[in-house]
C-alpha cells in the first residue's frame, strides 16, 4: 500500500507530501517548504526510512526547509539523503530563494545541493511505486510533476490549482508554456488523482469539467 501524509507547511499552507510504501516502511518526502520539525515528527511516528527529498520546483515554499530536513535525517539515518528535483531550466531560480524568503517571511533554512532531474526519467526510490518524472513548465521553467502509475496520482506542484491556475505572474513564470503544459497533462487517465501544492486534490477527470484551463481545447 502507497500512504499519503500531506502536512500544510509555511504561511501559505504549503503542502509537504510523505509517500510511503508500507510494504518496506520506506518513504519520500516531496516539498518540503518548511515546518521541519511536524515533518520529522511525523516520519518518526510512522517509523520509516527516507530514500529522498524531491522538489516540484524552486520556489521558497517548497523548498525553504529541504536544507534542515537533509540535516536532520542524515543524523536520524547516519546518512545523506539525497535531494532530486526540479529541472535544470530552474537552476537561476536559487538565486531568488532569499528574496522570497524576505517577502513571504518563509525561512530559507540554509544552502543545499540538488541533482536535477530529466523529463521522462523514473525514479525508484520506493520500490513498489516508481516515479515517472514530467516536465510541466510555466509556473517556473523547471517545475516538474511526479507521476505514479501504480497508485494513480500524480504531484503537481503548483503547475495548476483545483479549477484553475496560479495568475500571479512568478519570474521566469510562462502562460504559454503553462497551457502546453496543462495540454500535456490531459493525455494522463481521467482517474488519475492530482496532489495539488495548495488546496484540495482532485482528478484529471474532475479538472475536465471544472477547470476552464484543463477543459480548454
Amino acid at each position: 500500500m502507497l500512504e499519503i501524509i500531506a502536512i500544510e507547511v509555511t504561511t501559505i499552507a504549503q503542502k509537504c507530501r510523505i509517500l510511503i510504501d508500507r510494504a518496506v516502511q520506506q518513504a519520500v518526502v516531496v516539498d518540503p517548504g518548511g515546518d521541519v520539525e511536524r515533518i520529522m515528527a511525523q516520519l518518526l511516528e510512522h517509523q520509516v526510512r527516507v530514500n529522498a527529498i524531491l522538489l516540484t520546483h524552486i520556489h521558497i515554499d517548497h523548498c525553504g526547509g529541504v536544507a534542515a530536513l537533509q540535516a536532520a535525517l542524515q543524523q536520524e539515518q547516519g546518512h545523506a539523503v539525497p535531494i532530486l528535483g526540479s529541472h535544470e531550466l530552474d537552476h537561476k531560480a536559487k538565486d531568488l530563494l532569499e528574496l522570497q524568503s524576505e517577502c513571504f517571511n518563509i525561512p530559507l533554512t540554509g544552502a543545499f545541493e540538488n541533482t536535477y532531474l530529466s523529463d521522462g526519467q523514473q525514479l525508484n526510490f520506493l520500490p513498489n511505486y516508481p516515479l515517472e518524472v514530467i516536465l510541466t513548465p510555466g509556473h517556473s521553467p523547471g517545475s516538474l510533476c511526479y507521476y505514479c502509475p501504480e497508485a494513480q496520482l500524480m504531484l503537481t506542484g503548483d503547475l495548476l490549482t483545483h479549477g484553475g491556475i496560479w495568475t500571479r505572474k512568478q519570474p521566469g513564470s510562462n502562460r504559454e508554456h503553462l497551457m502546453a503544459s496543462l495540454k500535456r497533462l490531459k493525455q494522463y487517465p481521467d482517474a488519475t488523482k492530482l496532489l495539488f501544492g495548495h488546496g484540495p486534490d482532485s482528478t484529471i477527470g474532475q479538472e475536465k469539467e471544472c477547470n476552464p484551463y484543463l477543459s480548454a481545447d
